[in-house]
């Protein structure tokens, strides 16, 4: 992971006693890693309206959190984040840990780049979490949404950091990819182009790039500063049948 001292996140959404591990799963239930965080799309249902969100740190608050024999995390309460300080393959229980409540389904966790705060997406809503401390540091929710929050559930799938640590970028059910100013909350950019939900969201190591992946079976590149769409890669017509599920852009650009 990207986070200090080799953290782990991972995300689950269960009934009852659902296992995870780093890594991720579309809403058709196709794996597919990628590093530094795990996510777990919706498989239906999600209650709209506002998160409710808070960080508790062990494993309070009514749940239990243990370790299967595989190495993998129990989690028997629904809509939980697990931050895990240090894991390694020798540990067998976490420690140290945090769980970011809320009251929706949570489709993708991203640590930043400098691992000093994690991103969720759930419905409507993507939240930001201090990783050292476990609180919430900010909520963001596009005012032009807002009229719509009673009326239908759209669940951000995708979430990533601009490198320089100033931006958060966020794609979803609505097939816009938004840039959010972190200090201000705002969104910047909207990246419209996609006819489908977006899956995947990746920025290059320089901050110049942004790579989205949708379920309209194509993926796009876009100029970062700008939002300008540069190229298009796949389509309906030769794309992949479940639509570009990850998407990941090389360090070196």
């Amino acid at each position: 992971g990207a986070g200090a001292g080799a953290g782990r996140v991972g995300a689950t959404h269960s009934s009852s006693g659902a296992r995870y591990n780093t890594g991720s799963k579309n809403q058709n239930g196709n794996g597919g890693g990628m590093g530094g965080d795990g996510s777990t799309a919706r498989d239906g249902g999600g209650r709209a309206g506002e998160d409710s969100v808070d960080g508790e740190q062990g494993a309070g608050g009514g749940g239990t959190i243990g370790s299967g024999t595989d190495g993998t995390v129990l989690e028997s309460d629904d809509y939980s984040v697990v931050h895990e300080h240090g894991f390694n393959s020798s540990m067998i229980n976490a420690t140290g840990q945090y769980k970011f409540r809320h009251d929706s389904v949570i489709c993708c966790v991203r640590y930043s780049w400098d691992g000093a705060y994690i991103a969720t997406g759930s419905n409507w809503t993507a939240n930001l979490f201090d990783s050292r401390r476990g609180n919430l540091v900010a909520s963001f929710r596009d005012s032009q949404d807002s009229a719509l929050v009673n009326e239908s559930d759209s669940y951000v799938r995708a979430v990533c950091f601009t490198p320089d640590g100033r931006g958060l970028v966020t794609g979803g059910e609505d097939h816009v990819i938004k840039v959010w100013d972190l200090s201000t909350q705002h969104v910047v950019h909207r990246l419209v182009g996609h006819e489908s939900d977006i899956f995947s969201i990746d920025a290059s190591a320089d901050g110049r790039l942004l790579a989205s992946g949708s379920g309209d079976k194509s993926a796009k590149l876009w100029l970062a500063q700008t939002g300008k769409l540069l190229h298009t890669y796949g389509g309906p017509d030769f794309g992949p049948n479940d639509g570009v599920t990850g998407v990941v852009l090389s360090p070196n650009g």
